[in-house]
């Protein structure tokens, strides 16, 4: 069986990070179709 690994993350949160900062309500949405490897990772850092 093969693991699932997100691809890009770091980058994608980089890219990401200046919207979220400056919005005092941001809504991120993962259209990624993975395991929410993105979404968890967005949620550690913008709790």
């Amino acid at each position: 069986m093969q693991v699932h690994k997100s691809v890009m993350l770091d980058r994608c949160i980089t890219l990401l990070t200046p919207a979220i900062e400056r919005n005092s309500n941001p809504i991120v949405i993962d259209a990624t179709l993975g395991l929410g490897g993105h979404s968890k990772a967005i949620l550690e850092k913008f709790p």
